[in-house]
């Protein structure tokens, strides 16, 4: 069977507030465009006796599907009893994709070695699945609970939350102290695109090669967080990550608000495709000059072979932006065509082979996901 790319595109999703209800939550998910599933192990998938005979029908299922797991292994620094049956037991079943083996140890200040230990038996059980794990903090001994995974997730949730002052816990909070939702963040989107930069950044430093991925935030109405994001916060926040090198998305958490709902459905439509994994997975990324206003984010991914390019464009503000606006291209490229919109409604006109540019300027949280043809 021939290799394929994919772009894990998806939702964590608690087993107790949705998957238990009957297997054909499966179908319904993957019938929402929705190409992972991670189960979140709530309710009686925590039980010390895993309940197998309740969760099999699942497993066959995803196979029937071809849908894949991001799987949660249920670890736990003190017992790794649990994560040890897990592996052995699914290790060979098709629809594993990866193990997610820890969720934020460096905020549950989970020993620093532990993440490690746990990639290291995973390893020895299954050499051939990569383990994941999501860390919550900017700078809390990122070496130590990076170890632990190939793909580290980074869970920055900027949408509604007061980001100096904890009113969980009424206590400032600061580059040392304090808890507000969002680790040493500003309440701006480019806390996502900063967290994904500054790992990569200590990845070069370390000598490692990791793979990152993003979890948007997808929820709200609790604890830090005032209020769910909007749609168009939604898809700044998952694109904006995939500008930064983001080569998979998982948000927190499903079910969601119905307006988040269709829109990540839309979006999980262009995301999972062949041709968005090819770009994003198989073509280097490069970012872009941008003049006519700040806070527009623009990449673009290049395919010399098909003389194709994708081109990403984002407003990061909420206000609209008057004039025009130009995106320069990296020198040796020429725009021929825009030969396909995948997202937004922006028209870009070819002022040169090596410009696009749009008159009308850019709405607020306006996104644009353009394939541009290029000449020879």
């Amino acid at each position: 069977m021939p290799w394929e790319s994919i772009f894990p595109y998806t939702y964590y999703v608690q087993w107790s507030l949705y998957w238990d209800n009957n297997v054909t939550t499966l179908d319904e998910f993957a019938a929402m465009g929705y190409n992972l599933i991670h189960i979140v192990p709530t309710g009686s998938l925590g039980d010390s006796s895993f309940p197998w005979d309740q969760f099999q029908p699942y497993l066959d299922r995803a196979r029937e599907l071809g849908i894949f797991f991001q799987y949660d292994v249920i670890w736990s620094p003190s017992n790794n009893t649990a994560m040890i049956e897990q592996v052995t037991r699914l290790r060979s079943h098709p629809s594993i994709l990866l193990w997610y083996q820890s969720d934020e140890p460096d905020g549950k200040s989970n020993p620093i070695n532990s993440t490690g230990l746990a990639r290291e038996k995973i390893w020895e059980l299954d050499p051939y699945h990569p383990s994941s794990l999501a860390l919550n903090c900017y700078d809390f001994y990122y070496s130590d609970y990076a170890k632990g995974g190939e793909v580290i997730l980074s869970d920055v949730y900027p949408i509604s939350t007061n980001t100096s002052w904890s009113t969980v816990y009424g206590t400032p909070c600061n580059a040392t102290y304090g808890c507000c939702g969002c680790d040493d963040c500003n309440g701006v989107f480019e806390d996502i695109s900063d967290r994904i930069e500054e790992f990569n950044r200590r990845d070069d430093i370390l000598g490692w090669e990791k793979t990152h991925w993003s979890a948007p935030q997808a929820f709200g109405n609790e604890t830090f967080w005032t209020r769910y994001p909007t749609a168009a916060e939604e898809v700044v926040m998952a694109l904006l990550a995939v500008n930064h090198g983001a080569k998979g998305l998982v948000a927190w958490d499903f079910p969601t608000t119905a307006e988040l709902s269709v829109v990540t459905q839309k979006l999980a439509g262009i995301m999972t495709s062949a041709m968005i994994a090819k770009f994003l997975l198989q073509t280097p990324l490069m970012k872009l000059t941008v003049a006519g206003g700040r806070r527009v984010d623009a990449t673009i991914w290049v395919d010399k072979h098909k003389k194709q390019a994708l081109l990403s464009v984002i407003n990061l503000n909420y206000s609209d932006m008057k004039g025009v606006v130009e995106v320069s291209l990296p020198n040796g490229l020429k725009i021929k065509s825009v030969s396909q919109t995948l997202w937004g409604d922006v028209v870009w006109e070819i002022d040169s082979p090596k410009m696009v540019s749009t008159s009308r300027g850019l709405l607020g949280l306006q996104v644009s996901l353009v394939v541009l043809r290029l000449f020879d």
